[in-house]
């Protein structure tokens, strides 16, 4: 009974996560929904604990706990009970991981349907203009849809922000990736194909880093996972080649190609990558803020959350390190770089001793640390629930794979 609540609650967790913004940033949208949800989350993963079946916690937990409740903590000072409550979801899903089960089939099948949602959504914003305008241009809150169009910046689709699109399609894709069996995928060739399809929505929303992302990061974890040095080895070189020889394809036709229906941002993208222009879009002005308010207050920062207006940038630092650091001081990014680091490279030793669909799922969730870690570097990771959330969410169920699959491996290996 305790693990089927575990699940439901984890697949509402999942539901809130990507789409909970429906409660806020649409015309249909009301804080009091956005109360009534995270607080019944809280309940929930509330009573989850309560109920938890273990008391003893892996060295990943443990190192994690310090920087959870430091966030929790400066949460509370600055006020926000909602990222307390968030941060304490996280801390939760760490806790109980060890004796229950995250993911069953239908939470996989959730996160691939998600993907094709996303990948629909763009298909229609493109291709029939005057439906998607009529019927989902004007529910959002903000006329940044308009903008993105008029400037062909990217396609959002059927969400509100661009990014949030591609989170959706990157998800997918790892889960098509690395667990296609778990969502009913027999075929290898629709499994290349909806991979596929998958970063080329990412592609199409314009976010170069997510795209980027979205390519590199499954060749790094079939790289890292694969046992056979020889066999990594060659697995990269092919990989490699497949990508060299389709940019310079792309680069050899950017005038053809850019006049296709969509593709005019990639283009756009592929050509400013290969000029001197600022490939940080401005945000390094953004970071040399977050240095100088680091320096007011080192130790313990300016505070959770105050980047924003202390700034006067209006927006975040697009770099989560640097966030991290200047407003939880050095104190704060200690306590969050190293459980990082450590989770890491435990997972990269734990993922060779695997096997089966339980290796899957440790790939997925080195594709998650991988997707995490790079984004930080020009994202706003602890602004974005399906960043931070869902990282501790994939890490709960990645916890569970090694605490049975390490175990078999070890007993067949005596």
């Amino acid at each position: 009974m305790n693990n089927k609540l575990v699940q439901s609650t984890v697949f509402l967790t999942l539901l809130y996560i990507f789409w909970g913004w429906f409660f806020s940033k649409t015309i249909y949208g009301n804080p009091l929904y956005v109360y009534v949800s995270f607080l019944s989350l809280f309940i929930l993963y509330s009573i989850c604990l309560l109920n938890r079946n273990s008391r003893s916690y892996s060295k990943t937990v443990t190192v994690w706990i310090p920087f959870i409740f430091w966030m929790i903590g400066a949460w509370l000072i600055s006020g926000s009970f909602e990222h307390c409550i968030y941060w304490f979801i996280c801390l939760v899903l760490l806790l109980i991981a060890r004796r229950n089960v995250i993911f069953e089939n239908i939470h996989y099948k959730l996160l691939f349907g998600f993907g094709i949602i996303a990948l629909l959504g763009i298909i229609v914003q493109i291709f029939l203009p005057s439906f998607y305008n009529s019927n989902f241009s004007n529910i959002w809150v903000h006329d940044n849809v308009d903008m993105w169009l008029n400037t062909g910046y990217g396609f959002n689709g059927f969400t509100y922000q661009l990014d949030t699109t591609a989170f959706l399609l990157i998800y997918a894709e790892g889960v098509c990736i690395f667990c296609f069996e778990r969502i009913g995928l027999k075929k290898r060739y629709l499994q290349i194909l909806f991979a596929i399809l998958f970063i080329v929505g990412v592609g199409l929303t314009g976010k170069r880093s997510l795209l980027l992302i979205s390519c590199v990061s499954p060749l790094i974890v079939l790289y890292l996972r694969s046992g056979n040095a020889t066999g990594r080895i060659k697995s990269l070189l092919f990989a490699s080649f497949i990508l060299i020889a389709l940019y310079y394809f792309l680069m050899s036709n950017l005038d053809a190609i850019g006049e296709l229906p969509g593709i005019g941002r990639m283009v756009s993208l592929m050509d400013a990558a290969s000029s001197v222009d600022d490939v940080s879009s401005g945000r390094s002005e953004l970071w040399a803020i977050a240095i100088k308010l680091f320096k007011d207050n080192p130790i313990f920062g300016i505070g959770a959350g105050r980047y924003v207006s202390l700034s006067g940038a209006g927006t975040n630092a697009h770099n989560t390190y640097l966030e991290i650091l200047c407003e939880l001081g050095v104190v704060g990014f200690t306590l969050f770089l190293i459980p990082l680091i450590y989770t890491l490279i435990k997972t990269i030793k734990d993922i060779r001793k695997t096997s089966g669909n339980k290796r899957e799922e440790m790939s997925l969730l080195l594709f998650t640390e991988l997707f995490f870690i790079i984004y930080s570097i020009t994202g706003n990771t602890f602004v974005n629930l399906p960043c931070y959330m869902m990282y501790f969410v994939v890490l709960a169920n990645g916890m569970t794979s090694k605490t049975s699959t390490i175990n078999e491996y070890s007993q067949t290996h005596i």
